[in-house]
């Protein structure tokens, strides 16, 4: 257990740290790890317990090993954080001039899948997988009053689990500007509050 965790949990973390592992790679080295737990590729034991339960959590009965694909998402989606983090970076700065001013983050999963291929498509599509199996990654990333005129009012993610025109379809049909940014809809005042526009309150 303890060699596991310190050693061979380890030695592909700084690849995974950048990039996404095809589900091969991920097999052997799944594989490496449950044959010297149960004793090494010499003998052939029998595994009394399912990997899966061994791999889980110790409040779910496991060995807090983790699995392998559950730390290469972690790690690529923490380059999510750095880069709504680090604004006055290089790197951003190169990325939103390739991939626009939320660098691809608030794409959907068809725009995501024409992308070229490329080692920031697979950071982009974490959110994607994360989504797949139930976590609502997108949605853990608050927005800030600072760019709010960047974001568009109806297609981003930026109130509740669900784009405000999947919520009240509707209304998206009704309004006559479907492209209007937060800020076109919502006028921030000093002490951070906001309230609707006038202007757009009285359209019809």
């Amino acid at each position: 257990m303890v060699l596991i965790k310190s050693v061979l949990n380890s030695l592909p973390l700084y690849y995974f740290s950048l990039f996404r592992a095809p589900p091969c790679v991920l097999k052997i080295l799944e594989s490496v790890r449950r044959e010297f737990f149960w004793g090494g590729s010499e003998s052939s034991k029998i595994p009394w317990v399912k990997w899966d339960k061994v791999v889980s959590s110790y409040e779910f009965g496991g060995l807090n090993f983790g699995l392998l694909k559950s730390k290469n998402l972690a790690l690529l989606g923490k380059w999510w954080w750095r880069f709504y983090t680090e604004t006055d970076s290089l790197w951003v700065t190169i990325i939103r001039s390739i991939y626009g001013p939320r660098g691809g983050l608030d794409l959907e999963s068809e725009a995501i899948r024409s992308l070229k291929p490329s080692t920031w498509k697979n950071i982009i599509l974490t959110g994607t997988l994360l989504e797949d199996i139930g976590i609502n990654f997108k949605a853990s990333f608050a927005t800030t009053t600072s760019s709010i005129s960047t974001k568009s009012f109806w297609n981003s993610l930026w109130i509740g689990e669900q784009q405000l025109k999947v919520q009240f379809s509707r209304l998206y049909r009704l309004d006559s500007d479907p492209d209007a940014r937060i800020c076109d809809r919502i006028e921030l005042k000093i002490d951070g509050s906001a309230a609707l526009r006038a202007d757009w309150c009285r359209s019809p």
